[in-house]
């Protein structure tokens, strides 16, 4: 951050910042879901990074927000260690009506990206199971094959199945 102190509007367009952060990997995750759906693996990849590049994004933002709050406690002489609650309830009550309802916003965006999380991990559960009964179900189906030898006579085979995956 800059090296003048922090003001509630500076932390209103953090807030904002992270709840845009948290909009867009909503967005990530429906596209994963929809990958995940149509069993679009190749398109996977590219999700993956950028949702690894919006979590980072994230993870900086809310260092920032942190530290940005405690200057601003530190400024205004609230005792530490702060927490936004300790400096909500101390701020001007026009200030932190705007921050408490930034605040929610972006712990309503939060709360959607966890569903959302969940959502996508019950999905590729879903999926694994499936694929994994139908791995069971073959296998059982192919142990006992008849075949010939190398010596040309029939004789009972086993099979070994796997899955390859390309790319």
């Amino acid at each position: 951050m800059s090296s003048h102190a922090p003001t509630p509007a500076d932390l209103s367009r953090l807030l904002d910042q992270e709840e845009a952060a948290c909009r867009s990997l909503l967005n990530t995750l429906e596209d994963e879901r929809q990958a995940v759906r149509s069993l679009a693996i190749e398109k996977l990849h590219a999700i993956n990074g950028e949702r690894l590049a919006l979590l980072e994004s994230l993870q900086r933002l809310a260092r920032e927000a942190d530290e940005s709050l405690r200057d601003l406690a530190a400024g205004r002489g609230f005792s530490q260690p702060t927490s936004w609650q300790a400096v909500l309830d101390r701020l001007m009550p026009e200030e932190a009506g705007e921050l408490r309802a930034r605040r929610h916003s972006l712990i309503k965006a939060a709360e959607s990206v966890r569903e959302g999380l969940r959502r996508n991990g019950a999905l590729v559960d879903a999926i694994r199971t499936v694929i994994d009964q139908a791995l069971s179900a073959g296998s059982a189906a192919a142990r006992e094959r008849q075949g010939y030898g190398s010596d040309g006579r029939r004789t009972s085979m086993s099979a070994n199945g796997f899955l390859y995956q390309r790319g």
